[in-house]
């Protein structure tokens, strides 16, 4: 793992989020050019995109929703929610004319939720989707301070694979 291959993207959700267009971008059809919310999620896409179609799916992709519940994830996140149910080799967003992209296994999303009055619930569809991990509220307070931080080490994408995509076999 270099410096020169950046496969993570971080995404500050804000309140108000709708849908796609406020998380990806939209395609305008007055100026028939795309318009992007976000240019790093767009181009993310149109990355893991080119690599599914040149069979190149060899590494993780991670975008990290940071505050995710500041609004309805089922809004803004609705299609890829959709992908979570059935992902295969024809699994893909369309972002409007033209701007079809297919979505490979190593697309993985996390994110960052709280848990009081300024967010939104979490819906079961949701919840029923995801790994949910709960951090105790002093969790940068002891942790951080006794956490070897040159410990780090990349994770390959079988690594992850195994760990997070069952096999047909173990799925009943």
């Amino acid at each position: 793992c270099g410096d020169e291959v950046d496969r993570y993207v971080p995404v500050s959700v804000e309140r108000g989020w709708t849908s796609k267009r406020d998380f990806v971008g939209y395609y305008n059809p007055l100026s028939k050019t795309f318009d992007k919310s976000n240019r790093r999620v767009y181009e993310a896409l149109h990355q893991l995109d080119t690599e599914k179609r040149n069979g190149v799916c060899k590494f993780p992709y991670i975008l990290l929703l940071d505050e995710a519940n500041l609004s309805p994830m089922e809004y803004y996140w609705s299609d890829f929610m959709n992908i979570c149910d059935d992902l295969s080799s024809n699994s893909f967003i369309n972002l409007g004319e033209g701007n079809l992209f297919t979505i490979p296994e190593t697309l993985h999303f996390v994110a960052t939720i709280n848990n009081d009055h300024t967010t939104e619930v979490l819906s079961p569809r949701l919840v029923d989707r995801a790994f949910i991990i709960t951090l105790p509220s002093d969790f940068g307070g002891e942790f951080g301070s006794k956490f070897d931080w040159q410990e780090i080490k990349c994770i390959g994408w079988n690594s992850l694979k195994e760990a997070f995509i069952p096999n047909e076999k173990d799925i009943v």
